[in-house]
């Protein structure tokens, strides 16, 4: 069975001519609107529902909530927010999952992994990949990080798999906070919203195996990223169809 999150690496000049093709969407949507708009209540709710109902049994792991630290919540400003870890029991290989959704595109500034796990005393080990997960109807683009920490007697390593969800049609999915950045500046964007959606393995069990669990736990995300993408208000419906240059292009 062939690697679903594909193992070519990407330059990581890309983002900068992704960043081309998303302004273009966005300036475009400017124009044919002068109003500003925002999510409607309606569109929150089914993102919050959609989050709460995310299976609890992915695959051969079962999910456990940990609780959201304060602080994290109240910088945030989450419409919803959500941190679990799924845990194979009888291999004890596990994914740990973070989704934090936003009402405001300009309340996620900072949530970044080059920000904040070295605000937790993590250190960047190795180079940043853009990858690309694919589940069938979307090709979601991510960027996996590589963070380590020393303690007396031990080293910790983990690989962050981390990528934002904006609900612009064609170009969705953001692979770092480029395009994010971008749609926190425009009055056409910044109320609309987004999510950063992060998955974590630890580097000490096989990277086939985080590799495979990854997979499993992006498969369960469908539903909820099919709520995000969706044009959270009626007056973009018609602009959403604006189409971003070819993906060929965009890498």
């Amino acid at each position: 069975m062939p690697n679903p999150i594909k193992d070519t690496l990407r330059t990581l000049g890309a983002p900068v001519i992704v960043t081309g093709a998303f302004l273009v969407v966005m300036l475009t949507w400017s124009t044919l609107t002068n109003t500003r708009p925002a999510a409607s209540p309606e569109y929150l709710a089914e993102v919050r529902d959609r989050v709460r109902a995310l299976p609890y049994a992915v695959g051969p792991m079962v999910g456990t909530d940990i609780e959201v630290v304060a602080a994290a919540a109240e910088m945030l400003n989450p419409n919803v927010i959500l941190q679990r870890v799924y845990r194979d029991p009888l291999s004890g290989h596990m994914v740990s999952l973070v989704i934090v959704h936003c009402e405001d595109v300009r309340d996620l500034a900072g949530h970044y992994p080059p920000v904040c796990y070295p605000n937790a005393g993590w250190t960047e080990s190795k180079g940043r990949e853009l990858r690309e997960i694919d589940l069938d109807e979307s090709k979601v683009s991510a960027t996996r990080y590589h963070f380590g920490r020393k303690h007396e007697l031990t080293d910790d390593s983990i690989t962050v798999t981390s990528f934002f969800v904006l609900p612009a049609s064609d170009f969705s999915f953001a692979p770092n906070m480029v395009a994010v950045d971008l749609a926190a500046r425009s009055p056409k964007m910044a109320g609309l919203g987004a999510a950063h959606i992060m998955m974590i393995t630890p580097d000490s069990q096989p990277p086939e195996v985080s590799q495979r669990l990854v997979m499993d736990v992006a498969n369960a995300l469908r539903p909820i990223l099919r709520s995000i993408t969706e044009p959270p208000t009626t007056e973009l419906a018609a602009p959403a169809q604006v189409r971003a240059p070819d993906q060929e292009s965009r890498l």
